[in-house]
């Protein structure tokens, strides 16, 4: 059954986080609404005001306008303002208003009626750079565990590839996985290798599981001689799941390992690799 836009919107307002809205900003709202009628032409410039002044209070104040249900010209101006441009997927990709769960479920259903959702998600990223020369790691962190669950598309590769520009170990690595498991470039994985950083290392090699190619199988096999403890249990996994037990020798030597860090990241490798495998542990 087709789900209509207003019940998609019904949906955010329903599991939205509402703790994000002051009160005598949502107060000064619903005067607005409520008033609607009278002066349409002063409330609409003064509700867009507010929409300006902070996205994410004038959502969750609006939202809590809109959970009584009542159709009147003024929550059906709310309503179309919650629905123009990109103001769901600024919300969307905001932690502090819905859990990840929620969030997921939301985007799946939003992607019927907006298939480059992906792509415009990754675009948010980088509105502040310009102003900032950085991008807020907390909200890229969200926008990547999002795409990473919609159809995959070549689309989003240059953005991916514009984050590993930033400092951030923690969403270099998590960039350089996602591109590597849409993009399936075993040259470009090929090169990761010589980063300095073990996590990107890791995360490339990550990125080719369940790759069967000459080229994937050669990388896994070098990444296995990896003197960092992640990358080498990371290449191991790859190895066996697609040759079955042909390195579980190897897997339980690093399980095994003196060094709680390698069996932390074997255990970990492992149990994300394949729940066949845990039984190594």
């Amino acid at each position: 059954m087709e789900v209509n836009v207003k019940e998609v919107l019904a949906g955010f307002i329903q599991h939205a986080r509402l703790s994000g809205a002051g009160e005598l900003e949502s107060s000064f709202l619903e005067e607005l609404v409520t008033g609607f009628d009278s002066r349409s032409k002063e409330a609409r410039r003064a509700v867009r005001k507010l929409l300006a002044h902070n996205t994410r209070s004038f959502f969750c104040s609006a939202c809590r306008i809109l959970k009584d249900g009542l159709d009147t010209p003024g929550r059906e101006y709310l309503m179309k303002l919650l629905l123009e441009g990109d103001l769901l997927l600024v919300c969307l990709a905001d932690p502090g208003l819905f859990s990840l769960e929620t969030a997921l479920e939301l985007g799946k259903v939003l992607l019927r009626f907006d298939p480059l959702l992906d792509f415009k998600l990754m675009q948010l990223l980088f509105r502040s750079e310009a102003e900032t020369g950085d991008v807020d790691a907390e909200q890229a962190m969200r926008v990547l565990d999002l795409v990473a669950a919609l159809p995959r598309h070549n689309r989003i590769l240059p953005l991916l590839l514009k984050l590993l520009r930033f400092p951030s170990p923690v969403l270099r690595s998590r960039a350089v996985l996602l591109f590597c498991q849409v993009s399936k470039n075993t040259q470009w994985v090929e090169q990761r290798l010589a980063d300095e950083d073990p996590e990107v290392r890791a995360s490339a090699v990550e990125g080719l599981w369940r790759t069967d190619t000459p080229g994937a199988r050669a990388i896994l096999r070098e990444a296995a001689r990896d003197m960092h403890y992640r990358v080498a249990a990371n290449a191991l996994v790859g190895i066996y799941l697609l040759d079955g037990h042909l390195v579980t020798g190897q897997l339980e030597e690093v399980a095994r390992h003196p060094a709680s860090t390698f069996r932390a990241a074997a255990a970990r490798a492992m149990g994300r690799g394949s729940t066949s495998i845990l039984c190594l542990c």
